[in-house]
């Protein structure tokens, strides 16, 4: 599923700036991003994929993400959380 696509990108999230994570459009954009390079192409295809995506890492940081300040923290707890979190936004 996504969750270890999504794990391989945790340091990705941690360097992004405090101004991409604030502002979910520009933080969805970047993931989709990779994820659209790693796929070849395919999720383009899948109707209503991108919108769904979206809300599913607007999830994602909200869960996982720890802003403080300019630090920038993954929750030590971001695997039990992730799953969920994808779920909750792929439900939206």
């Amino acid at each position: 599923m996504i969750s270890p696509i999504i794990e391989d990108k945790i340091d990705i999230i941690k360097s992004m700036g405090v101004e991409t994570l604030n502002n979910d459009e520009k933080f969805s954009d970047k993931i989709y991003s990779l994820l659209a390079l790693s796929s070849g192409g395919v999720i383009k295809i899948i109707p209503f994929f991108k919108k769904k995506f979206y809300a599913s890492m607007i999830e994602v940081k909200n869960e996982i993400v720890e802003i403080d300040g300019e630090e920038i923290s993954i929750r030590p707890d971001f695997k039990e959380k992730l799953p969920q979190a994808v779920l909750r936004g792929l439900k939206k």
